[in-house]
């Protein structure tokens, strides 16, 4: 049982890292809710992109316009 626990730690601490090591893509993430928006956008770091983010369009078309 100890094992399996053991094996499922690891899982975990491997999800953390970043998952992609080539070269990173940017992404423009736009979410109006607030949790949502950090929860996603810190997926999306951990796997090796860069983000920017915008809580609504005219916020977005912003930083598409920058």
């Amino acid at each position: 049982m100890n094992a399996i626990l053991h094996r499922a730690n690891v899982s975990t601490e491997t999800e953390v890292r970043p998952l992609q090591t080539g070269p990173s893509h940017d992404i423009l993430y736009v979410e109006d809710e607030t949790l949502l928006r950090s929860f996603f956008a810190n997926v999306l770091l951990r796997s090796g992109y860069h983000v920017n983010v915008a809580e609504d369009g005219q916020g977005g078309m912003g930083s598409l316009a920058a």
